[in-house]
């Protein structure tokens, strides 16, 4: 996928998501995998922080 720059500092990535409950981490530059602000935390069954995201 690809990322564009939408202001300075700041990329956005459009994405089509089917309705449900998806788990979300990111990783940036290659660094480790975390989850993202804004969206409830929950561990994963590995163990790892991953966000929740529910779409409608």
């Amino acid at each position: 996928m690809s990322l564009v720059e939408s202001y300075p500092g700041h990329w956005q990535v459009n994405l089509k998501i089917s309705s449900g409950t998806h788990r979300i981490s990111i990783s940036i530059d290659g660094e480790a995998w975390e989850a993202p602000p804004g969206l409830t935390p929950v561990n994963d069954e590995f163990g790892r922080t991953v966000s929740v995201l529910v779409m409608d």
